[in-house]
């Protein structure tokens, strides 16, 4: 039996790295080849579409033809990023990173190395070649001649020669800055003014070309200030290996890196610890507090559809006083009229700011806080019902009548249309907005939830009812649009038949359903509604591993993350074969750097599309939920230990497990450890004062990896019952 590996084979083509340290503002990405973005220019109208106000790329000197690229970070741990281009005859190499000094202010680093084929037979002449475009601006040295700092000017600013003879003349090198010019870039070796490589309206600057041997290697580096330096400005090759090297150990000892999760598999755990990585560079400070972020272009906010998981993962990393920031931020998009929202055509958002308020103090076991935040969660709970109240006013037509008013699906469906993602996460805020008011004593209070629950999964159920169909194939499914909605992905009502890459497929929009039922638990694991989701995943994921087009991309197209939805869905179901292939399948669409897309083409499919961030860290987010829920499973009353660990990691014969991980149940802590042909196993569930006892507790036991022992006796293989405190019974589930 083959093993599962994560070997990148779906990365997208084209993607972006991040390279600056936790909140920092200025989000320099990297490309694949190694060139750098700056300053994202967001177009709200065109969010499928990509510009940046300042790129700078590199390439070495000559008329070659680019024959492979290579990416990586120096390690899961420190973003600094390794890009090797293969030329042929001469390799590049840039090592990328950035930096953040007293001095310096924040800037970024650029070590490059040009090596020379050892097989050619003579040397090759070559230097360090690179192109810069921002529009309306010209990057030169401050004269005609070469300059080791290379300042922004307008066109009108840039030094001219008087008259051909002045081509003849000699140029020396000039640094002092001309007046009113800024600082855009400093070498080590000086530049001169070169063709662009389109031999475009670009700036383009190069090294004077030089002989390498073969084998030979020449070397420089460059720094790219992004704040004014406080002092004098010495750049060298030395000096840039000394701040590289200041990176590495910046990184190498954050403590918010020492994830809480181990498991035997390396390459799974390096991409736990980028993933923390992910959401702390895209993380912000807005007014004083932390703010999880999706993305550094076009998600670059807050939303509160991915808050509510990140600040799950966020507890999960070990990032609690973070998470209790987050609060504080989702706070401040409460409304008057008791709405929680960023957007106001989002209506889901309120039931999913009620479900982020109830979890987040559930998993401290803070019922002291929930009882401050319980009068906006009343008033929220009370917006949600006026929205109901307004659906049923709705005349007898309307396909959206005493479920919820028009709003936007979101997740692969845009446009305000009649549909059930707002339902179903309204479902998900009222079911907890009655726990923690039974958690408070509210009984009242619980009783109006749960009253308005049943309510609104009536009227979704008769709408379900209505409104299912079945695919070509046969399977049923549930479309997360009514009847009138429209079956183009953008324009609601688009008149005639949407272009097959932007029409609505069986499976798109269907996230929430999927969260609503896990987390959610609207629907129990053997309910139909279960059972034809994951049909419709099963029948859809095998060209490469996952579900197809369910989101802004419904054509021949992954949308990466929505993986771990539906994995975590089939742990529920009771399948954690399906889950661990989902898990690797997600890892092997992320690139090399170990980030993702949001969305993207089959790689053999040549459509070659993307949409959404990158880094696009609801991915990271997932990855980390999903690793945790194979470890520890949360359900509504209980808790499944090792649930979905694969046969594959208990073979490696290595220990694992998870400390002190918050659930609802306390925090939780599993460890296993091998000893010999056998296994120990121990649990421990560490309860706040006002956190509930898990009414079940399971230990999923392996077949055929040896004996597993837990306080002292061997288990037999199966599901194997817990007592809250860690204790082992007899009985089996």
């Amino acid at each position: 039996m083959s093993l599962p590996t994560i070997d990148h084979r779906y990365a997208p083509p084209r993607r972006w790295t991040c390279i600056g340290r936790p909140d920092d503002p200025h989000k320099t990405l990297v490309t694949e080849h190694g060139a750098l973005l700056y300053g994202f220019e967001r177009d709200p109208g065109r969010i499928e579409t990509y510009r940046f106000a300042q790129v700078i790329a590199f390439r070495p000197l000559g008329d070659r033809r680019l024959v492979s690229v290579e990416q990586r970070t120096e390690s899961a741990r420190v973003p600094i990023t390794v890009t090797t281009l293969d030329y042929g005859s001469v390799r590049l190499e840039l090592r990328t990173a950035g930096h953040v000094d007293e001095a310096l202010g924040r800037c970024d680093l650029v070590r490059w190395r040009i090596e020379a084929d050892a097989g050619l037979d003579e040397p090759a002449l070559t230097g360090i070649w690179l192109q810069i475009q921002a529009l309306d601006q010209r990057f030169v040295p401050a004269s005609r001649g070469p300059g080791h700092r290379i300042y922004r000017m307008v066109p009108e600013r840039v030094p001219a020669a008087e008259g051909l003879p002045a081509m003849f003349e000699e140029r020396p090198a000039v640094d002092d800055a001309p007046e009113g010019v800024t600082l855009a870039l400093v070498s080590d070796r000086p530049l001169e003014v070169a063709s662009a490589f389109d031999y475009g309206p670009a700036s383009a600057l190069a090294t004077t070309p030089e002989l390498v041997a073969p084998g030979d290697a020449i070397e420089g580096a460059f720094l790219v200030p992004l704040e004014v330096p406080a002092g004098a400005l010495v750049w060298s090759l030395a000096e840039c290996d000394r701040r590289l090297e200041a990176e590495r150990r910046y990184w190498e000892t954050l403590p918010a890196l020492d994830v809480p999760i181990d498991v035997p598999d390396d390459a799974v755990q390096a991409m736990l610890v980028a993933s923390a990585r992910n959401i702390l560079q895209a993380r912000e400070v807005e007014d004083g507090l932390p703010v999880f972020q999706v993305g550094p272009t076009i998600y670059r906010g807050l939303w509160i559809v991915d808050g509510y998981f990140f600040l799950e993962a966020a507890r999960y990393l070990g990032l609690g006083d973070d998470a209790d920031h987050g609060l504080d931020v989702l706070l401040r998009r409460a409304q008057p009229s008791g709405a929680i929202e960023e957007m106001p055509f989002h209506h889901k958002e309120t039931g999913i700011a009620i479900a982020t308020l109830v979890r987040q103090t559930e998993l401290v076991g803070d019922r002291a806080r929930l009882e401050r935040l319980w009068p906006t969660i009343r008033r929220a709970g009370e917006y949600v019902v006026q929205l109901m109240d307004a659906a049923d006013a709705l005349p007898q037509s309307a396909p959206e009548r005493g479920i919820m008013p028009r709003s936007f699906p979101d997740g692969g469906i845009g446009g305000m249309r009649p549909e059930y993602t707002t339902a179903l996460w309204s479902l998900i805020g009222f079911a907890a907005a009655a726990r923690g008011a039974r958690w408070l004593g509210l009984d009242d209070d619980a009783a109006r939830f749960e009253a308005q629950y049943d309510r609104l999964l009536a009227a979704t159920e008769r709408g379900r009812a209505r409104d299912e169909r079945s695919t070509a194939g046969g399977l049923r499914y549930w479309p997360m649009t009514m009847p009138g909605a429209g079956d183009h992905v953008w324009v609601p009502g688009f008149a005639g038949e949407p272009p097959v890459h932007r029409r609505v497929n069986p499976g798109s929009a269907n996230w929430a359903l999927a969260q609503a039922i896990w987390p959610g638990e609207v629907y129990r694991s053997d309910h139909p509604v279960v059972h034809d989701l994951l049909a419709l995943c099963d029948a859809t994921d095998e060209r490469e591993g996952v579900p197809e087009g369910t989101g802004w991309l419904p054509f021949r197209a992954s949308w990466n993350y929505a993986t771990a939805f539906y994995a975590q869905v089939w742990l529920y179901a009771g399948r954690p074969d399906k889950a661990v292939d989902y898990l690797y399948a997600m890892a092997n669409h992320a690139g090399p750097t170990r980030t993702w897309r949001e969305e993207q083409s089959f790689s053999d499919s040549g459509d070659a599309l993307v949409f959404g961030d990158m880094p696009h860290n609801w991915a990271s987010v997932e990855f980390v939920r999903l690793v945790r829920s194979l470890l520890v499973f949360e359900r509504l009353d209980g808790l499944d230990l090792l649930a979905g660990v694969p046969d594959s990691w208990w073979r490696q014969r290595r220990a694992f497990g998870v400390e002190r991980l918050p659930s609802r149940f306390g925090d939780v802590t599993v460890r296993v450890a091998p000893s010999g042909e056998a296994f120990n196993v121990s649990v421990e569930i560490a309860r706040r004062a006002d956190q509930p006892v898990a009414p079940n507790v399971r230990l999923r036991v392996p077949e055929d990896v040896g004996s597993v022992r837990h306080d002292g006796r061997t288990l037999a293989p199966g599901w194997r019952r817990l007592d809250p405190g860690g204790g082992t019974r007899s009985s089996a589930s």
